[in-house]
């Protein structure tokens, strides 16, 4: 069984192993990790890629994920659909799922970026019609491999490129890619055909 870290619109990588696993560990009793997917999401716009960070209240080093407060001093929900928007517009499938995902931004959900990750994670994996039975971690335990840290932007680079079969993508040359996004860059740019997109990735899982 493996254990993933909450993720904020969590890239590729995370929902092929969502997709390609019935049982799921999801972990908020490890320390929080700065500059990572879990208050973090890519996008592609017109400039190229394109980071998303959801703002958080004062925290320690020691602090757990479960317990991660979002800050909401700033309007940050209103950047991000914004930005997304700017980014999508012109997609594919953008007006298909426009609607599912300008909830979780025009109004204020949880303070818990943890929880707030969770109902975005089970809107995706619904559109994607994906079933997975998620369970807790109810403490922290080592992982070997430990996909709670390969799967974070800070330790990318062991997720190859080759991993990741081309779609079309909005902002892109005919012969330029940028692999694992945010799964709403794939959703928006292949709509129902995500689903098998996320079980051609190739990502060993040792």
């Amino acid at each position: 069984m493996l254990t993933l870290p909450s993720a904020y619109l969590a890239p590729i990588a995370n929902y092929h192993l969502l997709r390609t696993n019935d049982q799921i560990i999801l972990d908020g009793k490890e320390r929080f990790v700065k500059r990572s997917n879990r208050n973090r999401c890519t996008i592609l716009g017109a400039n190229g890629p394109l980071q998303l960070s959801i703002p958080l209240q004062k925290y320690s080093h020691k602090d757990k994920t479960e317990d991660i407060r979002i800050s909401f001093a700033e309007d940050w929900q209103s950047l991000h659909w914004k930005s997304i928007q700017a980014a999508y517009s012109n997609s594919a499938y953008f007006e298909f799922y426009e609607d599912e995902f300008a909830e979780f931004f025009e109004e204020k959900k949880t303070d818990i970026l943890m929880d707030f990750n969770e109902m975005l994670e089970n809107k995706v994996l619904q559109l994607l019609e994906i079933d997975v039975d998620k369970q807790y971690a109810s403490d922290y335990k080592a992982q070997d491999p430990d996909w709670r840290s390969l799967l974070d932007k800070t330790n990318n680079e062991v997720l190859d490129n080759s991993f990741f079969p081309h779609y079309q993508q909005v902002f892109c040359e005919p012969n330029e890619f940028h692999p694992n996004l945010s799964i709403i860059d794939l959703l928006f740019n292949l709509g129902p055909a995500s689903r098998r997109y996320l079980t051609e990735v190739k990502i060993p899982l040792k």
